[in-house]
């Protein structure tokens, strides 16, 4: 084994001879001279040669540190038993259990310890492995006394930040431990609150409800149901305008809240129930403010007017015909009344038949027909000026398919015979289902209609276009035809070539599949029959998906 030197000059460790250099005794000095200090960091020597071990032990003890050691891994792990230490010389080469096993029990121990490899052996392979393993530095014998003091200096510089980095995780953990403790008690707090005003508002002697910036019904309290007629949960998510039921007069007073914050004060309008009938409520409209001066949404109190009413009506009623009275309201109700009426008969109907029986999907189509008729019934009164439609995503095939039901009866009736094309696969496009389901009953009803003897037949074919940025339906027929001259005037209002028709059907057809960006045509020839044509797009306009894309999307027959 090689002479052992010390000092800071380019003399180094190497092994031991059972001597010294001549000038050991003075440098060992400077080195305590410079480094000693009281350090507070223990420091354990594992190395299975005594000689390196006890140099290792007496440089840093000089140094000042707190200093073990240990002549192999297994009576390292002891010491570790005893004491934590912070820092560990490692040798990785040494009989029985080696350093990098050592080092992987140490750390299962301890994983905060820090590791300095000493050893002879140049395997790069097994630096590396142990570099992995929180070591933070190496020293390949022979090193200077220097290198060594300067890599255990950095060691325990860096456990010192290690530890406070812990402790200012511990710290942060117990901020954050606290901030949940606050925010829980706050959660508990405004919970509180909320039960509070929740109790005020179920038990106060008003209706009220809360609206979105959209009209949207986000609250209502007990009280609101109750004198809607209907249950709390089926208001939530609903428009106030479909609840309400107000004329166009009344909706102008929360339309105005809604848009420019305008409090409405003792509003008395008629709310039309779902049934029959009709109620009297005065509503008090008011904003809701949100941050710099946006609108969070409107409150609507109102309170059932039924029985001061009742009292203003019987003193009118001394001073005025009743029968002028009950006209008039017969009037209002003239429409709504009979599909009232249908509605419930045909709920009647529907209860009192068995389970499984087939004639439900009749008494079904015609509460969903009353329902349609209902909500089609201001757009036919206002065909100059279409409402917003409600499109989204559907299939088209389910659509045809109820409409052909809807006028089966009519064919048979007319010997007719009736026949419907559909695509096995045809993407979804963007329609309003019921106003396309209403055009399509117009068109082939009035098909139908041109039909004159019993070889009459009325085809319906739906297929996308070539180029499958639409799809086409047309509806033909051998009837009557049309004349080339009526073809244009079909088309405007109150124009008509039947004895009782309204001359509406078509016109409103023709607005309906404009209003969706399509196109609606009719051809034909008198004594050769006609063919009306819709096309709908398969995107709404400003759409940027491929029709591709919608085809990928659809699954299953859309027979």
């Amino acid at each position: 084994m090689a002479h052992e030197t010390w000092g800071r000059d380019m003399r180094g460790v190497n092994g031991c001879s059972g001597s010294t250099h001549e000038g050991a005794s003075d440098s060992g000095a400077a080195v305590g001279g410079r480094h000693h200090q009281v350090n507070s960091h223990p420091i354990l020597v594992v190395d299975d040669e005594p000689c390196i071990r006890g140099l290792l032990e007496d440089t840093l003890s000089e140094a000042g540190y707190e200093v073990d050691s240990a002549q192999s891994g297994e009576v390292a792990l002891e010491r570790f038993q005893e004491t934590r230490y912070h820092v560990v010389l490692l040798d990785l080469t040494m009989p029985g259990m080696g350093g990098i096993e050592v080092l992987e029990r140490i750390r299962e121990i301890d994983d905060s310890v820090l590791f300095i490899v000493v050893t002879a052996d140049c395997d790069t392979d097994a630096l590396l492995e142990s570099m992995r393993k929180r070591v933070v530095d190496y020293l390949t014998k022979p090193f200077l006394i220097s290198t060594l003091l300067d890599s255990v200096s950095s060691a325990c510089q860096a456990y010192d930040k290690a530890r406070r980095n812990r402790e200012r995780v511990e710290e942060v953990e117990e901020e954050n431990r606290c901030l949940l403790r606050e925010g829980t008690e706050l959660r508990e707090r405004v919970s509180e609150v909320e039960s509070q005003n929740d109790a005020i508002l179920r038990h106060m002697n008003s209706g009220l409800v809360f609206l979105d910036t959209q009209g949207t019904i986000r609250y209502a309290n007990p009280l609101a149901a109750s004198i809607l007629e209907t249950e709390t949960a089926k208001l939530l998510g609903r428009a106030y305008a479909e609840v309400f039921a107000l004329n166009a007069k009344d909706r102008e007073a929360v339309r105005a809240a809604l848009s420019c914050g305008t409090a409405q004060r003792n509003v008395e309008v008629t709310l039309r129930l779902s049934g029959e009938g009709s109620k009297p409520i005065s509503i008090n409209a008011a904003r809701v403010p949100g941050p710099e001066d946006s609108t969070r949404g409107v409150v609507l109190v109102f309170v059932d007017l039924t029985h001061r009413k009742e009292v203003e009506a019987r003193v009118r009623r001394l001073d005025r015909l009743a029968a002028m009275g009950e006209l008039a309201a017969g009037i209002v109700h003239e429409v709504r009344n009979p599909l009232a009426g249908i509605q419930t008969a045909a709920e009647l109907l529907d209860r009192r038949l068995e389970a499984g029986d087939h004639n439900h999907r009749y008494t079904t189509v015609v509460m969903e027909e009353v329902g349609r008729l209902d909500r089609l019934l201001n757009d036919l009164l206002e065909y100059a000026r279409p409402g917003a439609r409600a499109i989204r995503e559907a299939k088209l095939g389910p659509v045809v398919r109820r409409a052909v039901q809807m006028v089966e009866g009519a064919a048979k009736e007319k010997g007719a015979r009736l026949s419907v094309e559909l695509p096995a696969h045809l993407p979804p496009l963007p329609i309003d289902q019921d106003k396309i389901e209403c055009v399509l009953i117009n068109v082939i009803r009035n098909a139908i209609d041109s039909v004159r003897n019993e070889e009459g037949f009325v085809e319906v074919s739906v297929r996308l276009t070539s180029d499958q940025s639409s799809v086409r339906i047309e509806v033909v027929d051998n009837g009557g035809g049309i004349d080339p001259r009526d073809l244009e005037r079909l088309l405007r209002p109150f124009e008509t070539t039947k004895a009782h028709g309204t001359g509406l059907g078509l016109p409103i057809s023709a607005r309906i599949v404009e209003a969706h960006s399509g196109r609606f045509d009719l051809h034909g020839r008198p004594g050769l029959g006609s063919v009306a044509t819709i096309e709908l797009p398969m995107h709404a306009p400003g759409g940027e998906s491929g029709s591709q894309e919608l085809t990928a999307s659809a699954s299953g027959e859309d027979r």
